[in-house]
């Protein structure tokens, strides 16, 4: 669950930056989804093999960019409610 969960958090967060680009730090988000920073290594490695991004490495960033496929797989992920209407009822 935490890999498909950092997945999904790499797909999502590069959608909505500009340009597509985002600067992972890999210790950060190693801490954030309780994994061993080679994990999160591999799984970026992984979703470029998938060509679902393109990543390259830098002083323990990963540079991360989501291709056209990364997209289309997006558009198939289940949505999430933001956080601001979830407690509303009609």
């Amino acid at each position: 669950m935490k890999y498909e969960n950092l997945r999904q958090h790499i797909l999502t967060t590069s959608r909505c930056n500009p340009g597509g680009r985002v600067d992972y730090h890999l210790s950060n988000l190693a801490a954030q989804f309780g994994l061993p920073r080679l994990h999160v290594e591999q799984i970026l490695i992984d979703m470029k093999d998938e060509r679902l991004i393109n990543v390259s490495f830098d002083n323990g960033f990963g540079v991360v960019t989501l291709t056209a496929r990364g997209g289309m797989l997006l558009e198939l992920l289940p949505k999430k409610p933001i956080g601001f209407n979830q407690g509303l009822r009609a």
